[in-house]
Parts: structure tokens; sequence; C-alpha cells
């Protein structure tokens, strides 16, 4: 979770001073793009219809407040070692985001404003899109999805008001312009699932004070949910890094104000998990979240033996929840199928190799079969010179060989067995 993470964001688009709104109280806004290369117009119904919440099917899961540790080898079926290959085109810096399909990685890199295409064994295939001012090129990457039922790579450029479109060669495909604010998207079927946060939409009020706003391909609105009190956009600034997520093109949403994880479908959110703390912590849900500050949020989940804010990644028959203990993220791992939860360090019988002594359990990403870590090779050999016990794997001996402080990340891919 990070404070102030829309800040920049905020401050990018306050730049963009082409949007332009002409209001008619009898009809629909027609708003004007915010990209002045675009001369197309969105029209906007003056109300807009509420995702229907279904809390039918939602799974509690329990959070024990004590650890029960357990051996995470036992639940490993697969392990692999994936290290990206390395040249002058294809370094990267911090990993943002990896979304997969078909045989394809593609990888966000925010810091140095880059989307790349690797195999999923790590051949490097080139860049998506081009960093400009021109015609076709980005200014900014703030997300990269994949929309997966036309097989396009979607790059989301705020500085440059416009959604990119590629094909999964790199080829670019189209452009749309954005008429409204947003800092997140992920697709479902012909939808796109955009997350607002806390962006100001004052020339859209129907869109404004909404988390999310469901629009079909051309951007144009169908529903909006998760409504906010206007005095928390002033007086609150804790968000979840990643609020959508999207598994195998089914789009979910959290934040950090509730401890319940949605999945957007239609029109409706459904509950799908539940993260139940003991009853002598603090729960999000328990907040009175129309008053509520950054102090008061601050000093209640510090107090608190336990906290979640949002955090988790997931696998077909596995949920992984982060929850906050003593200072430390700590996993807890909800098996889908059987309802059993586990909760505690995972190396109940620790072996010292690397994936152990670099992962603490806690993993990044996920492709809906594995969860995926992330591995810094710097990292790596600054570890194992301060760590002289660590015993790489097999696997691990023959990666080590093969690179060096300066190459690209490795990535883990773990498939759990179910438990």
């Amino acid at each position: 979770m990070n404070k102030d993470c829309i800040t920049p964001l905020a401050a990018a688009f306050a730049l963009l001073t082409c949007l332009t709104s002409c209001k008619d109280n009898s009809g629909p806004n027609m708003l004007m793009p915010m990209n002045a290369r675009s001369m197309s117009v969105l029209s906007l119904e003056t109300e807009l219809p509420n995702l229907e919440i279904d809390n039918s099917q939602v799974r509690n899961i329990q959070i024990p407040l004590n650890d029960n540790d357990y051996d995470f080898y036992q639940l490993i079926e697969s392990i692999n070692y994936v290290p990206l290959e390395t040249n002058a085109e294809s370094l990267l810096g911090h990993i943002d985001k990896i979304v997969t399909d078909d045989n394809f990685l593609f990888i966000l890199d925010k810091q140095n404003e880059l989307a790349m295409r690797f195999t999923k064994d790590g051949k490097y295939l080139g860049r998506i899109g081009k960093q400009g001012n021109n015609k076709g090129e980005y200014e900014s990457i703030a997300d990269l999805s994949i929309d997966y039922r036309n097989k396009r790579i979607c790059l989301l450029d705020p500085n440059g008001a416009q959604q990119l479109f590629y094909d999964y060669g790199g080829n670019l495909v189209k452009e749309q312009p954005l008429y409204y604010y947003y800092q997140q998207i992920e697709f479902a079927g012909d939808t796109q699932i955009q997350h607002t946060g806390f962006s100001f939409n004052e020339e859209a009020p129907q869109l404004d004070y909404n988390r999310v706003v469901i629009a079909n391909a051309q951007q144009q609105p169908l529903y909006v949910g998760f409504p906010y009190d206007e005095k928390l956009r002033s007086n609150f600034h804790w968000s979840v890094s990643r609020p959508l997520h999207s598994v195998r093109g089914k789009v979910f949403f959290n934040h950090i104000l509730s401890n319940t994880i949605w999945q957007i479908e239609g029109n409706k959110a459904i509950a799908r998990y539940k993260v139940e703390l003991p009853s002598n912590c603090t729960s999000q849900d328990q907040l009175n979240i129309s008053t509520l500050s950054d102090k008061e949020f601050e000093t209640k989940t510090e107090k608190s033996p336990i906290t979640y804010k949002g955090g988790y990644q997931q696998t077909d028959n596995t949920l992984c929840v982060f929850i906050t203990k003593e200072g430390f993220i700590r996993p807890v791992l909800y098996n889908k199928s059987s309802g059993n939860v586990l909760k505690g360090t995972g190396f109940k019988n620790a072996q010292h190799n690397l994936f152990e002594s670099l992962s603490a359990n806690i993993f990044d990403f996920s492709d809906g079969e594995n969860f995926i870590k992330v591995l810094q090779p710097f990292d790596i050999f600054r570890i194992m010179k301060l760590n002289k016990n660590i015993k790489p794997s097999e696997k691990e001996k023959v990666l080590l060989n093969n690179i060096t402080e300066e190459s690209n990340p490795i990535l883990v891919f773990v498939k759990l067995k179910n438990f």
C-alpha cells in the first residue's frame, strides 16, 4: 500500500488543460478529448447506473492471530527459474507489472517508461511502443493491460491522454484519446474496467467520487461503482498499489478501506473473498470512512495486532493475502478448494537456499497457474556476500553461472498443490 500514490498522476493530469465540457441539463454531457490531436466527442448520460452489489457468494477467510508454521516446500508442485534475456535493448529497472497470454510475457517498467515483450522462457522479443510526442508514441505509461478477447496490449498514457493498442507482435493497432481521468485499466470481454481512485472528474460529475467506472470499448461509461465521500479525497491519501487485478480475463477489485475482494462482472460487483481478522484487531470495515483522516487511519492500524490493507495475489487454486503484523508484511495462504488457511513463516524445514532467503514467501505477481516472484541479480549477489550460510539449490547453481549483478531480473514461477 502507498501513501500519496496518486499525487504525481493527479499533478500530471492537472497539466492537461484541453479538457472542456458542454453541459445540457436536458440531455447528455458532451466531453471533448483531453488529447488535442483527436476531434472525437464523447456523449455522457446525465445519470449512470451503479454497479449491483452481490454478497451472496462471498467466502470468509478467518485469519488466525498466531502463526501455524508449515513446510512451504511440501506445497510446491513445481518451481521454475526464468532469467530474462539481457542485452542493450532489453535492460529493465523495476518491474511494476507482468501479464501473460499464450507464450508471451508482457512487462511494464514505469521507472524507465518501458513496456517489453518476452517469451515465457525469458527470450527478449522487443519493446511495445516508443516514448515521444508524435502520433502513435506515448509520453508516459501508467498501466499495461491485456485485451484478451482481441489479443491486444493496451498502454494507458495519462500525460499523452490516450490509450494505445498493439498486437502481440508489438505493432500499433489503434489509439484512443482519454475523456476523463483514471489511473488503471483492465479488460473483461468487451468492457473496460477503469480505476479512477481519488482522481478529479469535475467535468464529468456522473463519474466523480466513484472509484470504478465500467465502459465499453470506446470508453463510453456504462456503470459506476464504489462511491466515496467528498471529504475522503482531501483527508485520506492511502491506497493499494494495484486495486485492479486480472486473472485469466477475470477482473478483481479491492481498495484499502475494505476487507473484501470483488469480481467485476458485467453490471455486478460480486464479493468473492472477505478477510476476517481476529476480534481484537481493527478491521477496515469498522472504520468510519466518510470522516477518516490519514492520522486516524495510521493510529488505529498501528495499534492493531494484525491489519489487512488490500494486498493479495491469486492463482486458480490459491489466494495469497498479505497482512501486516508487528510492522512486517506476512503472507496468508487460502486454498480455494478445501478452505484451509496457512499463516506463518512457511519455512519450517529451512533449506537456506536462494529462493528461501530472498522471497520471504511473498509473491509479486501471478499468471493464474503460478505465483511469480521477481529476484534482482544485484540482490542475489549482495545477500550471498552477507550470508555465507546460503546453499543454492542445483537449479540456482546453474542460474548463478549464467548471470551477473548487471543482468536483468529473474522470474521465479511457483505452482502450488492443493492443501
